[in-house]
């Protein structure tokens, strides 16, 4: 069994096959990453250290008891991410009092809309500029609109 201090000096790529005692500091609710697999976020706390860590596919679909104490058992892997230490688990043996989570609580990616939509957004905003008797402004319009959109803002 590993500790989170023991996890956090050890070289990145590292695996490990249990870590604890740690405590459930926050689980954040799983989420269908851009690769469409599921993925959930916990904080880990042991003593004075924390640690992030990502928790993949079937291991994601474990609501893990916050505040409890326990010692994970799965596969994890020790990576650095902009400086700090966090681990990667891609499989996770039920823990004590941790409960599956429903399939509705899952959040959906972002659909992404076309580039044809965002064409057809930016053409709306550049007629309305015009229509409103401002066309020095349309071309800012447009580009505005389409970009907007392109980065998931809703037309409405």
């Amino acid at each position: 069994m590993s500790t989170l201090h023991q996890v956090a000096s050890a070289k990145d790529g590292e695996t490990f096959i249990s870590i604890g005692p740690v405590t459930i500091h926050k689980q954040f609710n799983p989420k269908t990453a851009k690769n469409n697999k599921i993925f959930s976020s916990v904080v880990l706390k042991s003593g004075s250290d924390e640690m992030f860590m990502t928790m993949w596919e079937t291991a994601a679909e474990w609501k893990l008891p916050l505040g409890e104490t326990l010692t994970l058992r799965g596969r994890f892997t020790k990576n650095t991410f902009n400086g700090s230490a966090s681990l990667n688990c891609d499989e996770l043996s039920k823990p004590e009092g941790a409960v599956a989570v429903k399939p509705e609580d899952i959040q959906k990616p972002v659909e992404k809309p076309t580039i044809k939509e965002c064409l057809e957004t930016g053409l709306r905003a550049a007629d309305y500029m015009i229509r409103k008797e401002r066309p020095e402004l349309s071309e800012a319009a447009f580009t505005f609109a389409a970009n907007a959109m392109l980065q998931g803002a809703k037309a409405e």
